[in-house]
């Protein structure tokens, strides 16, 4: 599970908690790499440029899949194209 945030933080507790929980009920270990940087793109091109066999999972955030799309001109992933949404794992209430 590739997380685009340095570890310590919210989303990397959660992805913690959610990896354990998927280890135990798929029997196998579900690694969290954190991979921070560049406002996580670095984190979210690893996971785009990863082979297409579902054993990659990127923790996306609004950061990852809608925000640096309408700032950053040329991204090295397309949010639409190379990542497909699985669940939604939490979401924050203002």
């Amino acid at each position: 599970m590739v997380v685009p945030f340095g570890p310590g933080g919210t989303t990397d507790i959660i992805s913690r908690i959610v990896a354990q929980r998927m280890g135990d009920n798929m029997g196998q270990q579900v690694v969290v790499d954190n991979r921070p940087g560049a406002n996580t793109i670095v984190g979210s091109e690893m996971a785009a440029r990863a082979a297409a066999d579902g054993h990659t999972l990127l923790l996306g955030t609004s950061t990852v899949m809608s925000i640096n799309p309408v700032f950053y001109r040329k991204l090295p992933y397309d949010a639409q194209r190379d990542f497909a949404p699985v669940t939604q794992i939490s979401a924050h209430s203002y």
